[in-house]
């Protein structure tokens, strides 16, 4: 039988030659994913679907997809609400933030913004912050909004005062296998809600990380950076993130450490490295913080191929890699974890990857 093959020393060069049994299940998904979104207490994930305009959703305990929702056009992001209720869609082309009923799988309003949107997360006080784009009306001062979904309300919508500056436009021709990276802004809420990490990029060579502090609607601190992608993922207790290949911590936003090749426990492919110039992949920490899941380009620059098929079990506090194991295909972008740690979803070339990582010992594995 072939085995799934568990990546180190001279077997990642054999893994590149030899065909052998992969980790994980591939659910295909038609259209182009930007977004990813787990819902456990309905078994379910939201796909966003930006060339379909719809969500897409699939049962995790049928293994099949229900009937989608429409969106409003060129559909971004997604965030769910704290208490599970409603999804909050960003809609680039309609300039709008789509609330859609998760009881009813319906739209329920659909607020209109005075700019484009990108980027969507939910603090803990339950209102949600947008990033919107160098476009519409007025957008030095509608960079960054908050809505606040409470009933009654005569001002739903208000402006962030901040200097950062604006994401760019983002791709509306969505490479397939790679639409995630069409978006030029991305946000995460820390799990207790009080902390928005976001990533904005407004230009092709620079990057702006900042720190959002939900109770006083303001961006505490800001950062100026390069070469790293829009895919973000934040520690369970919210003291580090990363962005890209980069690990931050969030109080300083200092840099402590960066994926290497050198920092492997098993050596890599002569002259290989993670990929900084085509830097695809995605990232997530066990809900426990004593890992750190992550898949991200190791092919050469300027090459037209991606390899970002192995998925690599790093420490959390200084990136070791600890161990990879080879996937059936590339990671594309997001990736999120069961509240147990022991599944993973992450967008994937084809759509989306179902690794059950917390059976990965139970798994015969060639080992050297």
């Amino acid at each position: 039988m072939r085995w799934p093959i568990l990546l180190g020393a001279s077997l990642w060069a054999a893994a590149q030659l030899v065909p052998a049994a992969t980790f994980g299940t591939v659910v295909t998904v038609t259209g182009a994913p930007t977004d990813l979104v787990l819902d456990e207490s309905r078994s379910r994930l939201y796909i966003i679907n930006s060339t379909q305009q719809r969500v897409d959703v699939y049962s995790i305990a049928q293994r099949r997809f229900l009937n989608p929702i429409p969106t409003g056009p060129l559909p971004l992001a997604a965030a769910l609400a704290r208490d599970g209720r409603y999804l909050y869609v960003t809609c680039y082309e309609s300039s709008s933030l789509d609330v859609i009923d998760l009881d009813s799988q319906s739209l329920a309003r659909r607020v209109s913004l005075p700019a484009s949107p990108e980027g969507v997360a939910v603090g803990g006080d339950g209102r949600v912050l947008i990033t919107t784009v160098g476009s519409g009306t007025n957008n030095s001062e509608n960079r960054m909004l908050i809505f606040d979904p409470t009933p009654g309300l005569s001002e739903s919508l208000r402006t962030v005062v901040t200097t950062l500056p604006a994401p760019a436009t983002p791709a509306t021709t969505l490479t397939p296998g790679r639409a995630y990276n069409a978006s030029r802004s991305r946000l995460a809420a820390s799990a207790d809600g009080r902390f928005i990490i976001g990533l904005n990029n407004p230009t092709s060579a620079t990057r702006q990380v900042f720190v959002y502090e939900v109770a006083s609607g303001s961006i505490l601190r800001s950062r100026t950076v390069s070469n790293i992608s829009s895919v973000l993922s934040v520690a369970p207790d919210g003291s580090r993130f990363m962005a890209g290949l980069s690990l931050f911590d969030t109080e300083s936003l200092a840099v402590l450490a960066q994926q290497n090749a050198a920092n492997s426990l098993y050596p890599f492919p002569q002259n290989a490295n993670f990929n900084t110039q085509q830097n695809q992949g995605g990232s997530v920490f066990s809900p426990d913080g004593s890992r750190l899941y992550t898949a991200f380009n190791i092919a050469p620059v300027n090459s037209s191929q991606t390899n970002s098929s192995q998925l690599m079990i790093n420490d959390p506090d200084n990136l070791l890699i600890q161990s990879g194991i080879q996937l059936p295909e590339n990671v594309s972008g997001k990736m999120v974890i069961t509240s147990d740690g022991t599944t993973i979803y992450a967008l994937s070339q084809s759509g989306f990857l179902v690794l059950p990582v917390g059976n990965l010992r139970d798994y015969p594995l060639a080992i050297p």
